[in-house]
């Protein structure tokens, strides 16, 4: 069983939203058994999961066994001050997902992973990336180049508004989601990539 941790100091920059899409990819397109833990105390993702449409499964309970599972990914909770239990769970992740905004602040704030996780198991991500606005270029052109990016496009809440994601909704024929698909299969293959490495 190989461990994600999806986590940010900071609040609103799509964890959650991001969480579900990753799980769902990797149930529906490479067949692997997912359960996420959410760790949220706002508990979004289990109680989006107890409403509809996941092919993965949501606990709100830390397992207090290994689970039976090919992936099992952790939703943090936004904060830079974590517990030492949140800490264990991120140090012996086999991946650490860190998403922030396109801007230096939460650049600066997402340097606490490097305290707790090895750079060769964390992946950087651009949450909510616009590249119609300037400075969010500016920050990817010349502070998170090697960053991987999702897109601020509707199709990712659209589909979360119905307890589903881009892989379980019917959303073919919907603008966006090529786009979408394509950025979070990019980041799911990096995913794979460092948990068998």
């Amino acid at each position: 069983m190989q461990v994600i941790s999806v986590w940010s100091p900071k609040g609103g920059v799509g964890k959650t939203t991001l969480t579900a899409h990753l799980a769902d990819c990797l149930t529906v397109q490479h067949g692997k058994k997912v359960i996420a833990y959410d760790a949220d105390p706002q508990l979004a993702l289990f109680n989006t999961y107890k409403r509809g449409g996941f092919a993965f499964d949501v606990t709100d309970s830390y397992p207090s066994e290994r689970p039976n599972c090919d992936f099992f990914i952790v939703d943090f909770r936004p904060t830079a001050n974590l517990s030492s239990h949140e800490k264990t769970i991120i140090q012996n992740s086999s991946v650490v997902v860190v998403p922030v905004r396109a801007s230096r602040l939460d650049l600066d704030s997402a340097k606490a992973v490097n305290n707790l996780a090895p750079e060769k198991r964390v992946i950087n991500v651009l949450s909510c990336f616009d590249k119609r606005v300037s400075d969010q270029k500016e920050v990817r052109t010349h502070l998170a180049p090697e960053h991987e990016l999702i897109s601020y496009l509707a199709i990712y809440a659209r589909t979360m508004n119905d307890y589903k994601t881009i892989f379980t909704r019917d959303t073919d024929n919907l603008n966006g989601t090529t786009r979408a698909r394509n950025e979070v299969k990019t980041l799911v293959t990096k995913i794979l990539e460092k948990s068998n490495g």
